[in-house]
């Protein structure tokens, strides 16, 4: 009998769907073509929306240029409420309007991340930097089960293919 089934697949992201059919039918393969699209016009619209509603600190480009030639983890270094452990930046914690600490997640280009790569990339590659310290400032397509809030990093266009 037909069967029908939804796929949720996001630009740039691979997805795999199970279907379990009683009688085995070999279909002619399918090719899918995308073309990558620039969507720093749709983040800038979402980092403004967060912005009016308050959601999180972004990093001010201003603050971003005094850091240009440097890694971001010394950006993330120079705010007051992060703590940066290791030389290598491989642990993030943030202190949350109550003053305890706690590790965010991580998430580069709407992606989840990890904190160790994330520190690695160059200030004057970024196109943002927010900072959510709790976890009611984060937009629901980025919570996780924890209690901590999250680090968004969003790259310039030129720089997402490295």
């Amino acid at each position: 009998a037909p069967v029908r089934t939804v796929a949720e697949v996001r630009p740039g992201d691979t997805t795999t769907v199970n279907i379990y059919m009683r009688q085995v039918t070999l279909l002619d393969p399918i090719l899918v073509r995308a073309a990558a699209e620039d969507r720093s016009a749709s983040t800038l619209a979402d980092l403004a929306a967060r912005q009016r509603r308050r959601q999180g600190d972004r990093v001010s480009p201003s603050q971003m240029k005094k850091f240009k030639d440097a890694r971001l983890d010394a950006l993330v270094r120079s705010l007051p409420y992060a703590r940066v452990g290791a030389p290598s930046g491989a642990r993030v914690t943030l202190l949350d309007r109550r003053g305890q600490e706690c590790q965010p997640t991580v998430w580069l280009d709407g992606r989840r991340s990890d904190i160790g790569i994330v520190m690695e990339l160059q200030v004057r590659d970024l196109l943002s930097l927010e900072v959510m310290r709790m976890r009611g400032d984060v937009p629901v397509e980025y919570q996780e089960f924890s209690d901590c809030g999250a680090i968004l990093v969003w790259l310039r266009p030129a720089s997402m293919g490295r």
